[in-house]
């Protein structure tokens, strides 16, 4: 059952990606933008430019320095890249100084890079039996133009999106299946282009924003990874430990890692537990870095986020009434944890950041800009969209929006069912002797971890020392989005509610506030998945109890009535899921099939005046 459902997510995830890719095809044909892209391909084509200009003028300079050439070069080349006046920007003003500039780079050295292969590639053509072919593919490669493959990274970056969410939760430990309709379900937010995550604030007829795309693909990796690396540190602390494997599983790492340390194994070795907790720290640096680079604005919201995750434990003993002693303990060290975790990604992109904010009184506030934008739009009114789903549903019935609120129930239902899950409540069963008598383990149980079992697929008869979401252990890694999800609804309030007190958070008086959209529909792509889960399980459980009570099974057909229950609960998530996706996909289909024709319009148009 769990390869089925592997296998099923893959190609569920597989399918969103064909999906996007089909309906946004025509976006690297367009000839011509009529939104933000224009501006940001301005930027890339005097990336472009000063590369050009820094490499003569480098090379130059480089001759006082004949002992560091390469290196010297390199760093002068940089210098340029990351500072330098843009002309085609208002009334010309160094953007990069203040601006994401590395998205640029790289977009501009990927693609300096490729069109030198057909110079690699003229010796190898020489020997080849199939000249004609490569001489082809060189050529097209030759008429690659900077604007085309600026369009096509963005094309490939919308489209591979559905990926980043599944393994996001993935990462979570969200079954596959939970990951899968995940994936179904990231690309089709639906608003009346208020800037958040749906395709309206990406593609052509839309806003253009690939800047806030640059981040995007990172942001749901940099939240998973967060939340694993506080709730890691939690669990293996309470997780079962055997001395004896625990010394088996140091041994065993040490040996994978001893090509990176020299072969001296016995000085470096780690157990799984320190493995997950030191490789959930660093890629969580990673992730939120790269978002940071991308997107400036997107970075500060995982900023923001950071301590929300590392006080969710805090605030649950607070909930359930726990010691103040007990409190004070994670409080402290949530507050350490998050400096360790936000303090590497500042010192990483501190050239940039420090200077950004030292400077931002010279960064002038745009009269173009509606007042809306900066001050967002209040509380009535974004509890009104939130209740009506323009937030999620614009055009379509509420229904992301009902399995949003949905997953947030889910995960505080899960919160009263599992109590406390503080020291020793994390344990593993020590015993796996379920398969004697698995019915009699069953019953034992409660309905919650009944539940919870079969969303993770996991057969009754194999229940002891198994996890799900919603076990005390795992749960660690959901609990935070619920918070999340109110946090980010409360700074989209912004400072219509709020007034003068979000500006004590550093460069907020110049960040749109309405932009914190993009953290609410982050979240939701976690919860509405868990939703769906839950609606699915608890369908099943019903149907499970109705079969227990209508049919009479001996002990010899147990394990097949468990096995009913397992497949039962697998076509009632298949069946919802298709159902999710007739009711949602024809919003996005609607919008992404007249995108392509006002593509095809506007390029004839093009044409036409080309030669003016």
């Amino acid at each position: 059952m769990k390869k089925l459902e592997c296998i099923m997510s893959i190609l569920m995830v597989t399918f969103a990606i064909g999906f996007n890719l089909w309906l946004y095809r025509a976006e690297p044909t367009a000839r011509i933008d009529p939104n933000d892209n224009s501006f940001q391909y301005g930027l890339i084509e005097r990336t472009n430019e000063i590369w050009d200009w820094a490499e003569t003028r480098c090379q130059q300079s480089t001759i006082q320095f004949s002992s560091f050439q390469f290196p010297f070069s390199i760093f002068c080349t940089l210098s340029y890249l990351t500072d330098h006046w843009v002309p085609n920007w208002a009334q010309g003003y160094n953007l990069p100084y203040y601006y994401s500039h590395i998205p640029q780079i790289a977009i501009v050295g990927t693609w300096r890079s490729i069109r030198s292969i057909p110079k690699i590639s003229i010796f190898k053509s020489q020997f080849s039996k199939n000249v004609s072919n490569i001489e082809n593919l060189i050529l097209k490669i030759e008429n690659l133009s900077l604007f085309t493959y600026y369009h096509l990274i963005i094309y490939l970056l919308l489209c591979f999106f559905p990926l980043s969410v599944f393994l996001s939760l993935r990462i979570l430990k969200l079954p596959w299946l939970t990951a899968g309709i995940g994936a179904l379900l990231s690309s089709h937010i639906s608003t009346d282009g208020l800037y958040g995550m749906d395709p309206p604030s990406f593609i052509w007829r839309g806003w253009g924003l690939s800047s806030q795309l640059f981040a995007m693909i990172f942001m749901p990796l940099a939240i998973a990874y967060s939340i694993r690396y506080f709730s890691e540190i939690e669990n293996s602390k309470h997780e079962a430990r055997n001395p004896k494997q625990y010394q088996i599983e140091k041994e065993k790492n040490s040996k994978s890692f001893s090509f990176l340390i020299f072969n001296f194994s016995n000085l470096f070795r780690i157990s799984n537990f320190e493995f997950r907790i030191y490789s959930s720290y660093l890629l969580s640096v990673l992730f939120i870095t790269l978002t940071t680079m991308g997107h400036l604005g997107l970075g500060l919201m995982l900023f923001l986020a950071i301590p929300v995750i590392a006080f969710t434990r805090p605030i649950m003993s607070f909930l359930r009434q726990e010691p103040i002693k007990h409190m004070w303990r994670e409080a402290k060290t949530a507050f350490v944890k998050t400096i360790l975790l936000a303090l590497p990604p500042i010192l990483l992109l501190s050239y940039w950041i420090i200077p950004t904010l030292l400077g931002d009184v010279y960064h002038n506030v745009s009269f173009w800009d509606p007042i809306w934008k900066f001050n967002s739009y209040g509380a009535k009114e974004v509890l009104v969209n939130l209740w009506n789903g323009f937030l999620f549903d614009w055009g379509r019935l509420p229904i992301f929006t009902g399995l949003v609120f949905v997953g947030i129930a889910a995960v505080f239902i899960n919160t009263n069912s599992m109590g406390d899950t503080s020291e020793g409540s994390c344990k593993l069963p020590e015993s796996r002797n379920c398969n004697e008598n698995p019915d009699k383990t069953v019953r034992n149980m409660s309905v919650v971890r009944r539940l919870a079992r079969r969303v993770s697929g996991v057969r009754d008869e194999d229940v002891c020392g198994t996890r799900s979401w919603q076990d005390p252990c795992i749960y660690g890694y959901i609990a935070p989005l619920p918070f999340l999800f109110l946090f980010f609804l409360l700074l989209y309030f912004g400072s219509t509610t709020w007034g003068g007190i979000l500006n004590l958070i550093p460069a907020m008086n110049q960040f749109h506030q309405h932009r914190f959209i993009v953290g609410l529909h982050l979240v939701a792509l976690f919860l509405a998945p868990i939703g769906i889960t839950y609606v699915a399980q608890s369908i099943t459980n019903i149907l499970h109890k109705f079969l227990i009570l209508n049919f009479q099974f001996s002990n010899n057909f147990s394990n097949f009535k468990f096995q009913i229950s397992n497949w039962l609960y697998l076509c009632i998530f298949i069946f919802l899921s298709l159902y999710l996706c007739y009711l949602i996909y024809p919003q996005t289909l609607s919008y992404g099939a007249y995108n392509q024709t006002l593509i095809e319009q506007a390029n004839g148009n093009f044409l036409k005046v080309k030669s003016d």
